[in-house]
């Protein structure tokens, strides 16, 4: 059963975050709205927040580490996760200086795994000639095998496959180098 809204004090905030937290990171300003929505006193509330990040239970930067890793295994590129954190409220600079290196190292580590698990297969061999490319094609090239898998097979299935890819949040460059390095043979 909720607690009635004049039951908001501090202690029951404190404890209804730890409960929060306990289960999946919360942005403080989500937390704030939310415990605003229930009749909270704002002040309060921004008191209990500050508290909990001082002892280490609320933090934005780790909420928005944990956004990247899933964005990364949910196949999302750059271009939709920035989106996502702007829709959360999520400041410019925190987008710049947290979210961007967080999804890099996140995508990067991706990226690595699965060249490793294909690299047994062969799927992933590039020309000799091909010049080194950029983690974003990479990382998009994973996607696409993951998804696809299979050289389009005419110029129908190709814009196909591209759409998708674009969906996902990738640049229209990234998505025209990678059909630029696939090969028939690499699939």
């Amino acid at each position: 059963m909720a607690p009635e809204l004049c039951d908001w004090d501090e202690k029951r905030l404190y404890l209804d975050g730890l409960r929060r937290l306990s289960r999946q990171e919360y942005f403080s300003k989500a937390l704030l709205q939310r415990w605003e929505r229930l009749g909270a006193d704002r002040d309060v509330a921004a008191a209990v927040i500050q508290r909990l990040q001082h002892d280490g239970y609320q933090s934005d930067q780790r909420c928005i580490e944990t956004q990247a890793r899933c964005a990364v295994s949910r196949t999302w590129g750059w271009k939709k996760f920035e989106a996502k954190l702007r829709t959360l409220g999520v400041a410019e600079e925190q987008i710049i200086s947290i979210a961007k290196p967080a999804w890099l190292e996140a995508q990067s580590a991706c990226v690595r795994s699965a060249l490793h698990d294909a690299d047994a297969n062969g799927l992933l061999q590039a020309d000799q000639d091909t010049v080194a490319h950029s983690l974003d094609v990479d990382y998009c090239r994973v996607v696409w095998l993951k998804k696809f898998g299979v050289y389009p097979v005419d110029l129908h299935e190709r814009h196909r496959q591209q759409a998708y890819l674009m969906r996902r949040g990738f640049s229209g460059t990234t998505v025209q180098l990678l059909f630029g390095l696939l090969r028939p043979s690499m699939c």
